[in-house]
Parts: structure tokens; C-alpha cells; sequence
């Protein structure tokens, strides 16, 4: 038990804080994948400069947004954050709209054993929501938007890695 009790303590105290800042990042923008059919989400040009405001609020310097061919290059070279905004739906036949909206942020990791080697990942959680609207999931899709960028933010500020 004194063996176990030494080794929980040194590893507490051998604990570095980690976190991560916007500023950390160069360059972030937003991008959309629209699985929606049937007028469930109609303001995709809106949720995607809403979303790049709200990474601006929260101090990403947004910039100019690269086709999916480039996304790689734009994370690892430039070291870029890209947001994604994924949304699945459809309308039921008595008009209810239903499906997911799904949120997470892309980027590079360099690994610290191989030095060479760079990885693109998802930093973080995603989001998922389940929604449904008798109309279309717009307003659903900006509100989770805000809580994602929100939430991310906070969430990596506070982050610990133990050595």
C-alpha cells in the first residue's frame, strides 16, 4: 500500500499543465458537410460565417478557408485549426425534420517520439446532437455551433497531461 500510495504521488507531482490557446494555432476556419434533404437546413452559407465569427470571438484568427484537397497541408504547414459542422437529416412523412448535427475541430499533432512523423486528428471531443423541428434544424445548428467553440475553448484551457 506505502509502494502504491509513493508512486500515485510522484506521478502527481511529476504532472505538467497543458493546455491549448487560440492563439496557439495560426489560422482556423469553419467548413460544412451537408447530408440534410427535404429543406431541413437551409442556412449553410450562415452557419458557416457564424461559425468563423464565433472562432473569432473566442481569438482564432480566421482565415480563408482551403478545398478538402488541402485541408492536410493547411493543418500541418500552416497549423491550422479546421472546424467542421456535419449535419444529417431528413423530413418524416407527417414533416418533422430529424437528424444529428455533429461539431469538431481538425488539426496537426507532432509526435515527440518521431519527430518526422506529423498527424492529422481530431483535437478534442466532438459534439453530437440529436435534434428534431417541425420546420428545419437552422436555429439548432447555430446554437450548437456557439456551445462547441464555447465549450472547446474552455475545455483546452484547463487540459493536464501527466509525465
Amino acid at each position: 500500500m506505502i509502494a502504491s500510495l509513493a508512486i500515485c504521488t510522484a506521478s502527481v507531482a511529476a504532472a505538467e499543465e497543458f493546455t491549448l490557446e487560440p492563439t496557439d494555432f495560426d489560422g482556423a476556419f469553419a467548413r460544412v458537410r451537408d447530408s440534410a434533404t427535404q429543406g431541413c437546413w437551409t442556412n449553410i452559407g450562415e452557419a458557416t460565417t457564424y461559425a468563423n465569427d464565433q472562432m473569432a470571438i473566442a481569438g482564432f484568427e480566421i482565415v480563408e478557408a482551403r478545398q478538402k484537397a488541402e485541408f492536410v497541408e493547411a493543418m500541418i504547414k500552416d497549423n491550422t485549426l479546421i472546424m467542421t459542422i456535419s449535419v444529417q437529416a431528413r423530413r418524416l412523412e407527417n414533416g418533422l425534420c430529424i437528424g444529428s448535427i455533429v461539431t469538431y475541430m481538425m488539426g496537426a499533432v507532432l509526435s515527440r517520439k518521431y519527430p518526422a512523423w506529423n498527424y492529422t486528428t481530431t483535437i478534442g471531443q466532438p459534439m453530437h446532437w440529436s435534434v428534431s423541428s417541425n420546420d428545419n434544424l437552422n436555429h439548432h445548428v447555430l446554437d450548437q455551433i456557439k456551445r462547441f467553440v464555447t465549450g472547446w475553448v474552455e475545455l483546452h484551457r484547463t487540459l493536464v497531461r501527466l509525465e
